[in-house]
């Protein structure tokens, strides 16, 4: 059998000053000699002694020449104990932030396994500052909302926790940053659009790996994350640097109508609106649409059903589910999507033909 050996890790590790002290006891020397040997003042020796000065190269070289303990010797000693008490100091600084866990998603960032299921507070608290990408797990807010300019869309009557907004946002990023693009290019984007829109007769196992492909060659990193507990947002739009973007969706409400206008909806941010801007939407019960937030809506209807079609199909008397199917393949795209503008403007009631609707469900290599 194998033997297996653990670094020797005391619970306390004395100063260098603790040791120089010992060696002096048994060279019986002095505080005051060493001083006048090494040419320091005695306060100075008194320090390292009572570990309130830090032994630095140059005196450790004069100890090494005047006691003969090699330079390394102390240097190591003092590196050895800085460590220490940094880790000390670090416990106390993580102690001091295990109850802001109970306002983080930990459910969550447990079941997908960026916190780990362990009991012990300390180690949460650590996982949870390597996810967040913060050294301390009070700057959550200001690192994430305080410091970018957010333009929100959300339900009049839902605020969502800004905690496990900022987790979903987080894990966005980390998603994005292993996606390589190719530099921004608004023309290419337009012509992948273009193409995607196309894709939404398919079967997710076949439209997202070609969303991905024709968004990251046209400098675009596209990314699912589901919602996290308390964050009911159904997209983002982000610039992660100038020539990058990032779409993010949640498959919130699940059904394809949503899905695709919330796609082209965050695509209409990218292509129209500020680099400055992260636009955080949610596409059910607001009421107040501002200008930014309307040509966003408008160009994810218009792109997916050109408006002169859709009036055309509203003007068929007694609508039936064979018209919607027909108009649909007309144009090459899910009846779900005209059932959602339909509903969405008021022609037909919310309740009508959502068996045409299609509903997405999450894979776990999602």
């Amino acid at each position: 059998m194998g033997t297996t050996t653990y670094p020797y890790q005391p619970d306390t590790v004395t100063s260098p000053g603790y040791t120089l002290k010992e060696i002096l006891e048994i060279k019986g020397m002095t505080q005051a000699e060493l001083a006048e040997r090494m040419e320091r003042p005695q306060k100075t020796i008194s320090e390292i002694i009572n570990a309130k000065t830090q032994i630095t190269s140059e005196t450790a070289v004069q100890l090494e020449n005047v006691l003969g303990v090699p330079a390394e010797f102390w240097l190591n000693r003092e590196s050895r104990y800085q460590e220490y008490l940094a880790k000390q100091r670090e416990v106390k600084t993580l102690q001091n932030q295990v109850s802001i866990l109970d306002d983080l998603p930990m459910r969550d960032l447990r079941k997908r396994d960026f916190i780990s299921s362990t009991r012990d507070k300390i180690t949460q608290v650590k996982d949870a500052l390597k996810f967040y990408g913060v050294n301390n797990l009070k700057q959550i807010n200001k690192i994430y909302f305080g410091n970018y300019q957010y333009q929100f869309r959300k339900s009049d009557s839902y605020s969502p926790k800004k905690e496990h907004l900022a987790a979903w946002i987080r894990e966005g990023q980390i998603r994005a940053d292993k996606i390589e693009t190719a530099p921004y290019d608004p023309s290419k984007f337009r012509e992948a659009l273009n193409e995607i829109r196309h894709l939404s007769i398919e079967e997710p196992s076949v439209f997202e790996p070609k969303i991905d492909e024709l968004c990251r060659n046209a400098g675009v990193a596209f990314v699912l994350v589901p919602q996290y507990q308390k964050c009911r947002t159904s997209g983002l739009a982000r610039w992660l640097r100038t020539d990058k973007a990032l779409i993010q969706l949640s498959l919130r409400y699940k059904t394809d109508d949503h899905f695709w206008f919330s796609f082209f909806h965050e695509a209409a941010h990218i292509l129209k609106h500020s680099k400055k801007t992260t636009f955080l939407d949610d596409y059910k019960g607001s009421k107040q649409v501002d200008e930014v937030e309307k040509e966003a809506n408008d160009f994810a209807a218009d792109l997916l059903i050109p408006p002169e079609e859709f009036e055309e199909l509203t003007k068929i008397y007694n609508l039936h589910k064979d018209d919607v199917i027909a108009f649909a393949n007309s144009l090459a795209i899910s009846p779900g999507i005209v059932v959602g503008q339909l509903q969405h403007k008021g022609i037909i009631k919310y309740s009508w033909m959502n068996d045409l609707k299609t509903t997405f469900e999450w894979t776990a290599d999602v």
